[in-house]
């Protein structure tokens, strides 16, 4: 079995004996979505265990995949960096959205949550220090950073600002993470970003188990902003350090759902 079919297994059946542990536990924290009549139109209480589920899901399908093939990294020199601070800006996150769906935020705290998530992957490599106009590269210079925070936060907004009806999200994010693994296997590129996209795909379908219509369980604020801040950051990593042609596909597949 390779990596790739492994972190897919993993994630799908981590999820799904995973979700309904993170389903008793947020009904007993009262992390749950209570139906108002008005925006929230589902017909009783629902848990939001998306964040919990598909952060111990993909992390659990990272570890087995670096196991069972130890040198999957070996190419780009195993990156342990970019992990920690991915590890440390998904806790981050879901910390933030696990808050907001328990005790409501204001959306400048919110912001800052985000802001500061994003900001923790900026030294992981993933810095934009240059962008191209019309075929004329331009240096971003002392402005490199915010255009790189401005650009993972608006990726963690992405999927956040489209969850509201069961299973779009999930859905969405699932179609974003096998095309960001496709385009990375077809352009033999990063395995690192291969090996991310595709436990998160496999979460995403595990968790879909529970969420799709009528949905048992919802992705919460802590679920959504991380797919998107998961598959934004993987997309910029593995376009800033891999590709020259393709560079803009998966930035704007991530940004396509927003601009529409």
């Amino acid at each position: 079995m390779s990596f790739m079919l492994l972190t897919l297994v993993v994630g799908f059946s981590v999820a799904v004996l995973a979700a309904p542990v993170s389903a008793a536990l947020c009904r007993h924290l009262q992390i749950v979505a209570r139906p108002d009549g008005h925006r929230k139109l589902h017909s009783k209480i629902v848990p939001l265990t998306g964040g919990p589920t598909l952060l111990i899901s993909v992390a659990a399908a990272v570890a087995a995949g670096i196991v069972w093939q130890p040198d999957v990294l070996a190419s780009t020199k195993g990156d342990a960096w970019f992990l920690c601070c991915l590890s440390l800006a998904t806790a981050v996150l879901v910390t933030v959205g696990l808050l907001e769906d328990r005790f409501g935020l204001r959306g400048r705290q919110k912001l800052a949550g985000q802001i500061i998530a994003a900001a923790i992957m900026v030294p992981s490599g993933i810095e934009i220090r240059h962008v191209s106009i019309f075929g004329e590269p331009v240096s971003l210079g002392v402005f490199s950073v915010c255009f790189t925070v401005f650009w993972i936060v608006g990726a963690i907004n992405a999927l956040n600002l489209i969850d509201g009806v069961d299973g779009l999200a999930s859905t969405t994010g699932i179609v974003l993470s096998l095309s960001i693994a496709a385009v990375t296997f077809l352009q033999h590129g990063r395995n690192d970003g291969l090996l991310i996209s595709l436990s998160l795909a496999g979460a995403l379908c595990g968790f879909l188990v529970y969420n799709f219509p009528p949905a048992r369980m919802f992705l919460g604020d802590s679920g959504s902003m991380l797919i998107g801040l998961i598959l934004g950051t993987v997309a910029l990593k593995c376009s800033v350090k891999q590709y020259t042609a393709v560079a803009l596909i998966m930035p704007t597949a991530i940004w396509a759902i927003p601009i529409f």
